[in-house]
């Protein structure tokens, strides 16, 4: 996407949450020389928007907002640094991207989580970023479809490496993180056995963890191995016909926010980080969008994530996750 085009579509969304009608807060609550902030982010779109519009309602704080996908958000930044035109002021994109922007120099503390507040992980001790939702991975299936295949409910991700499940199940393309994850809390060798065997019983590849527990509920598939939790639930309780199980060690993916260098609204910016990472906030993510929060004071859906879990919580860094995607895609014969 043309710079050009980016900004029109910048705008053109920023249009519409401005005609939602939002009612402007207090002038206590909003920078006095700042009435806008501008995000870069790679969550849905519809939560996105849920987000920019309950900050504004509450702050009087026009969110501008761009959705861009999570790998090509960095280059973004880079190209609007570079070209001395940067717009953004804040980022919500998963941990990598945040740790290449970082290790680029286009990002500045202010973005800190209130000591003791968050779960060890969650959070970057030099105030960088901090986790404004959390995706666990976990195993979905289709109950009708497991019973026709005679099928035992999987509650391991070894149970998919078993003869009875080849070519059974779905697995994300790109579970770069995962498998960085799981390598890190198995050890190189036990999670590279894990996978090769994974890789043997021959998964059906597809392009998003969504798509995986779409399919599965349609039937396409019995079970996916790695779907994020909270979208099965919301599946579940809307009535699809997909059950999940938490296998161990479950597997936590965050996306975090950070603050730009040079951001042109930097009060706006710090005002919109603190309010996202507040236990008000967090626990209406939780509540209304159905996410998880690394909040320890938050009370999350304990079907998806309790203090019973021992959660591998994956914060890659470029290093590591260039030698993970490597990899993994050996391992999985993907282009």
């Amino acid at each position: 996407m043309s710079f050009a085009r980016g900004r029109r579509a910048l705008l053109t969304f920023a249009l519409a949450l401005v005609c939602c009608g939002a009612a402007p807060g207090g002038d206590a609550a909003r920078p006095r020389t700042e009435g806008t902030v501008v995000v870069y982010s790679s969550i849905s779109v519809e939560q996105l928007n849920a987000l920019a519009r309950r900050f504004q309602q509450e702050t009087g704080i026009v969110v501008q907002a761009l959705r861009l996908e999570s790998d090509q958000l960095p280059a973004r930044v880079l190209l609007e640094q570079r070209g001395g035109h940067s717009e953004v002021d804040a980022v919500i994109t998963p941990t990598l991207q945040i740790a290449e922007l970082r290790s680029a120099g286009l990002l500045t503390r202010g973005a800190p989580a209130k000591p003791g507040a968050f779960v060890p992980g969650t959070f970057d001790p030099d105030g960088y970023w901090t986790s404004v939702l959390l995706n666990t991975d976990t195993i979905v299936y289709n109950p009708a479809k497991l019973r026709a295949a005679k099928l035992p409910v999987p509650t391991s991700w070894e149970d998919f490496t078993r003869p009875a499940w080849r070519g059974q199940f779905a697995l994300y393309a790109g579970s770069y993180e995962w498998y960085g994850a799981m390598r890190r809390a198995l050890g190189d060798d036990a999670a590279d056995r894990l996978m090769r065997a994974l890789a043997a019983n021959q998964p059906h590849l597809v392009a998003s963890h969504q798509l995986a527990s779409n399919l599965t509920a349609a039937g396409e598939y019995t079970a996916a191995v790695n779907a994020f939790a909270y979208d099965a639930q919301r599946a579940r309780r809307a009535g699809q016909p997909l059950a999940f199980v938490n296998a161990a060690p479950p597997v936590a993916e965050i996306n975090a926010i950070a603050i730009a260098q040079g951001a042109p609204h930097p009060a706006a910016a710090r005002a919109f980080a603190r309010w996202l990472v507040s236990r008000e906030t967090q626990a209406w993510i939780v509540g209304t969008l159905g996410r998880v929060s690394g909040r320890k004071d938050v009370h999350n859906d304990p079907a998806i994530w309790n203090d019973r879990m021992r959660i591998a919580i994956s914060a890659p860094d470029p290093v590591s996750y260039t030698a993970d995607v490597r990899a993994f895609k050996s391992i999985f014969g993907v282009p």
